[in-house]
């Protein structure tokens, strides 16, 4: 599961592209924006190492995007939320998503599948597809916070590694939401000001194992009973002063698997399909076609062998005819049917290989050709 916009985003930040980067004014100076062809290549870097690393392919991807109005729901649990997030001039904002949609076409024609839906954010679809996918699920992602996803069946690709443990140190991921509603995340929401990164840790080494009565706290609504520990806990304090927005930042760092794929703004699904690749980094899983006739069939068989074990379908794509008699006895009866019982076998496409990038079609009955046998 490819989060893209994180993954788009820090290939088109990442460097300089002193190539085909333009030099533009944004905040009081000039700054140099990326173009959109560097964030592709970059990204088709990064997706093709995470790939290779992890033994999959282009058809095992689902690309996960941000349709419009992403952050009004959380926008409406609090008003600030991402509200002051400037970092970038528009015209790297337009190279973004140039470079993200190109990201997308180029993996979709190798068989990968996209899907998007507007007015949630690409978190909490990722969340949903955890939660109601099958059989072992790998999220590929530099957005330390889809850590909380972790389980027995989900892990996360991240800084070119697969991580099964919390990489904000050691506590249960699931209480990666209570530390983000306490700490704050930037400009996303506030949390509890004043108690920062060290309160947290002195908060696990005093009090980690009451962690989920402090978290049904929040969730109730009831931090004020915290008064009577500020005494041996001074940063409760801090904690009960800005219970409210304590509570605001838990429901914005909170997932939100519900609110996906609902009756009023289903989830938008767009299958992918094998196409031949044009970029050199992506052909060994586009589509390859091959014509097998007799002169060439011993060679084919022999490469369709060694693909067989790492193919995870094989489709059958078989070819018949009729003979002329056949369709003359049929007219004769005024039928418009076919001849079943006198069809013969005139070709057969067979596609295969771990992508299903390959199809060999194996001529049987074609004029002017040194056809294969039926019995081959």
């Amino acid at each position: 599961i490819v989060d893209m916009s994180s993954v788009v985003k820090r290939c088109l930040y990442a460097g300089k592209d002193t190539e085909n980067g333009v030099k533009v004014q944004f905040g009081g100076k000039e700054v140099l924006v990326n173009s959109h062809h560097y964030g592709y290549d970059n990204s088709v870097n990064s997706i093709v190492a995470a790939l290779e690393d992890l033994g999959l392919v282009p058809s095992d991807m689902i690309m996960v995007t941000e349709a419009g109005a992403s952050k009004i729901l959380r926008q409406r649990i609090y008003s600030g939320y991402k509200a002051k997030r400037e970092e970038h001039p528009p015209e790297s904002n337009e190279a973004f998503g140039l470079a993200r949609d190109s990201v997308v076409k180029a993996f979709r024609e190798l068989g990968a599948v996209h899907v998007t839906q507007p007015g949630v954010e690409g978190d909490d679809v990722i969340a949903y597809l955890v939660q109601y996918l099958d059989g072992d699920k790998i999220i590929f992602s530099g957005d330390g916070d889809m850590a909380r996803l972790i389980s027995p069946t989900v892990s996360l690709y991240r800084g070119n590694k697969l991580i099964t443990d919390n990489p904000y140190g050691p506590f249960d991921v699931k209480h990666i939401t209570l530390m983000k509603a306490l700490v704050g995340d930037g400009d996303e929401f506030k949390g509890a000001k004043g108690f920062g990164p060290k309160a947290w840790l002195d908060l696990l080494v005093n009090y980690g194992e009451h962690l989920d009565t402090l978290e049904s706290l929040v969730v109730e609504k009831r931090l004020d009973v915290l008064k009577d520990d500020i005494a041996d806990f001074p940063p409760f304090a801090k904690v009960v002063e800005h219970a409210t927005h304590v509570y605001e930042s838990y429901a914005c760092a909170q997932l939100h698997p519900e609110w996906v794929n609902t009756l009023r703004t289903p989830l938008q699904w767009t299958a992918g399909i094998v196409l031949p690749a044009e970029d050199y980094r992506l052909r060994k899983w586009g589509q390859q076609v091959r014509l097998v006739t007799a002169d060439n069939y011993d060679e084919a068989v022999k490469f369709l062998g060694t693909k067989l074990s790492s193919s995870p379908y094989v489709s059958l794509d078989i070819e018949t005819s009729t003979p002329d008699e056949s369709d003359e006895w049929l007219e004769r009866r005024g039928v418009d049917k076919v001849d079943v019982l006198g069809s013969e076998l005139t070709g057969l496409g067979m596609t295969f290989g771990n992508n299903c990038q390959y199809t060999l079609y194996f001529s049987v009955d074609h004029r002017d050709t040194n056809n294969v046998t039926v019995d081959q």
